[in-house]
């Protein structure tokens, strides 16, 4: 645990347990957004609930002595700020892909398929070629100011509309929800579409996981928490905020806790938990209401060595759908063993949390055993995390708009009163993903610092 520092104080009168800001929330967001403020000169405190700094990044170190990431670990060239920050920060990345064929799950069995091979059939790589077309151009036609009709129409009535033939409606909307770890029937064909717009379309979506950070994600957020130090709490938290005339007042484990502002970088179903005086107006928490938390598991295997390619495999499955969606060969460059990455997700994740961790990973090793026609090797370490289970994330990768949530308001995350909103649930760009989560925090920084500057300098 970190103490808050005296030190430098721009904050309204003398008291040294004022700040000019209060972060809720050490994630990717809550740590940009605090060293942003820090950078200007302000007093900021940042609160977080848990014993570690991440949020939804969060790597450990197996017995063995590897690093994986339990959380948040691909990114891509078009993701400028968390690119520029993998720099900063010196965290080693390589290629997400490696060389072999990927094996993917069908109705009719396992297909072994050069990379970006589909195994549809002709007629349904046409359809799917057709749907995505269909589902690109509404992307490009998307008004954000008018969302009504297609907030009423839920995930698989705007996939029904795109496609022609029952085998690629089921695919589509098999990887859709293993993407969105959401089933379709929970959210709205504008918040699908707004998602792909935030992505830069379907051009975006296809270049959204280039690289693999193999030296593990946390590497980010301790660079991110070297700035700020030591205006950070541990295991505090948040349980209410009550604002006033004259600032904002935090109640959080250990204390109370005054600023003259407050930014909330915490996924929306954690900002349902915390008491806001006063309230939000109905209409936003009705929205806040609206949404569906993102069910993610992911399960982490290390072998005596990636065994995988001697058959010529590269490690990437893909199985919508299926209790493992999807996996990746996480193995760090140089390494003489095999880490191999497997995501449950969606309707999945709800069956599959019932199991204990254990029993996820032995199913995992048998279930590729299955798969490639061979026993896999025992494992030397393993771990699965359900996202969902973790009490101050509630979800994984991100929350989505159910239907109607969009209509019901729109400005959801815009200031209120001396309350700022950050989280990459928040963010216009890339939303769901870390870049989603540094744009918002840059956001959410120049909103408090235009609040605070003197009426003369804006």
């Amino acid at each position: 645990m970190h103490s808050p520092t005296t030190a430098g104080s721009a904050a309204e009168g003398n008291d040294p347990s004022t700040f000019d800001v209060i972060v809720v929330g050490a994630g990717l967001a809550g740590l940009h957004t605090a060293r942003t403020l820090r950078l200007h000169g302000l007093r900021v405190l940042v609160l977080e609930a848990r014993d570690r700094v991440g949020g939804r990044v969060h790597s450990v170190t197996l017995e063995t002595g590897t690093r994986v990431d339990l959380g948040a670990q691909l990114i891509s060239d078009r993701q400028k700020r968390i690119t520029a920050l993998a720099r900063e920060a010196g965290v080693q990345t390589r290629p997400s892909g490696v060389p072999g064929l990927a094996l993917h799950v069908t109705a009719d069995g396992v297909r072994r398929l050069p990379p970006g091979r589909s195994p549809a059939s002709l007629l349904g790589q046409l359809d799917a070629a057709q749907a995505l077309w269909r589902c690109d151009r509404a992307v490009r036609r998307l008004n954000r100011r008018n969302p009504a009709k297609l907030d009423r129409l839920d995930g698989i009535a705007f996939i029904r509309s795109l496609t022609c033939l029952g085998d690629t409606r089921r695919l589509l909307s098999q990887r859709i929800e293993t993407d969105l770890c959401t089933p379709l029937a929970g959210i709205s064909a504008f918040e699908l579409l707004d998602q792909l717009r935030s992505m830069g379309g379907m051009e975006g979506a296809a270049y959204a996981d280039e690289h693999l950070i193999v030296s593990g994600a946390t590497g980010l957020i301790e660079h991110l928490a070297a700035g700020i130090e030591p205006v950070l709490l541990l295991n505090a938290p948040v349980t209410a905020v009550e604002q006033d005339d004259r600032g904002v007042s935090v109640e959080a484990a250990g204390g109370r806790h005054r600023a003259r502002r407050v930014v909330l970088a915490v996924p929306p179903s954690i900002i349902r938990g915390i008491r806001l005086t006063p309230q939000l107006p109905a209409d936003r928490r009705a929205a806040l209401d609206g949404f569906t938390a993102g069910r993610i598991i992911k399960t982490v295997v290390e072998f005596p060595s990636a065994w995988w390619r001697s058959l010529g495999l590269s490690g990437e499955i893909n199985s919508p759908g299926d209790r493992f969606g999807a996996a990746i060969d996480g193995t760090p460059p140089g390494s003489d063993r095999g880490v191999l990455v497997a995501f449950t997700s969606g309707p999945a994740a709800q069956a599959a949390a019932a199991a204990p961790a254990q029993q996820r990973i032995n199913q995992l090793t048998e279930w590729l055993g299955q798969l490639t026609g061979t026993t896999a090797p025992s494992p030397l370490a393993a771990r699965s995390m359900d996202w969902f289970a973790e009490p101050f994330s509630l979800g994984g990768y991100a929350s989505r708009r159910s239907p109607g949530a969009w209509s019901a308001c729109r400005d959801l995350f815009a200031p209120a009163g001396r309350i700022h909103f950050a989280g990459t649930e928040t963010a216009t760009v890339w939303r769901s993903y870390m870049e989603g989560a540094l744009e918002s925090a840059e956001r959410a920084a120049e909103e408090v610092l235009s609040a605070l500057r003197p009426a003369a300098a804006r």
